[in-house]
């Protein structure tokens, strides 16, 4: 024990009297300094089991600044808007952790203290953008297919410099490519009842149509090859889909009444 402030433990044998004591400087031995310790109590040292604990060796707590974390967030927030200005200006080099660094004005190492690697760093990034474009971008129900396209096509003329470049750029396809997997769960549950009881097949390819009309590269070919801007294609993506929707759920009910008949005869 060679702290120079620990806790001192004292009791006595029959275990009815124990302290406490904290001791600025407790040199080798916690056994000989009990009498300075305990002098006055009219026990000896004898008298008491003495234990010493470095309160420098126990685990701290760990004490979470506030402002320690507003730093830190400040800090995610600038690598991701610098992540994005390089998709803007240099797409094949915004996954570069380098480029990175020096766009946002903070060491290499800052950047992986925040991203401790690539999928991590595309992971937030997805997220990041979305945020920037809609306070949410993917369905969770048939009504959220026919209400959120317009607002979200009119973030993405927002930011249409990122998006541009997500599109065409072989960084933003690793993105988009990596996060599809959940976008294509988030669509499936979206349209789980409409499609349900459909040949598997055609069920897959009612998503996959309703996915690509509320799409990005959607709002890119209506913006360049029709001259709609992001509000006015998302209003005509959601009329597209509104038909889809009402035409599954009839041909759905023509199949339920087919089988009905079929059943009667």
């Amino acid at each position: 024990m060679n702290s120079l402030s620990s806790l001192v433990f004292a009791r006595d044998q029959d275990r009815t009297c124990s302290a406490l004591i904290f001791v600025e400087r407790l040199p080798e031995g916690a056994r000989d300094i009990t009498s300075s310790l305990l002098g006055g109590s009219g026990l000896t040292a004898a008298q008491f089991d003495v234990t010493g604990s470095d309160m420098n060796s126990q685990t701290a707590r760990k004490y979470e600044s506030p402002l320690r974390q507003a730093q830190a967030e400040e800090t995610r927030q600038r690598i991701l808007a610098a992540v994005a200005r390089l998709f803007e200006t240099a797409p094949e080099e915004a996954l570069s952790f380098d480029a990175i660094a020096e766009e946002a004005g903070v060491q290499r190492r800052t950047v992986f203290r925040h991203f401790t690697n690539k999928d991590t760093l595309l992971e937030a990034f997805w997220a990041w953008t979305n945020q920037q474009v809609a306070l949410r971008t993917w369905p969770e129900t048939e009504a959220d297919l026919v209400a959120m396209p317009p607002e979200t096509f009119a973030g993405f003329d927002r930011h249409e410099g990122l998006i541009r470049a997500a599109l065409t750029s072989r960084s933003g396809r690793e993105m988009r490519l990596r996060a599809n997997p959940e976008r294509q769960a988030a669509f499936r549950r979206s349209l789980a009842d409409v499609t349900q009881g459909l040949d598997p097949l055609r069920a897959k390819q009612a998503v996959a149509v309703i996915q690509l009309l509320y799409s990005a590269p959607a709002w890119h070919t209506l913006k360049d090859y029709w001259n709609l801007d992001g509000q006015e294609a998302g209003e005509a993506v959601s009329w597209a889909i509104s038909t889809l929707l009402d035409a599954l759920r009839h041909g759905r009910s023509n199949q339920e009444d087919l089988g009905k008949q079929e059943e009667q005869t």
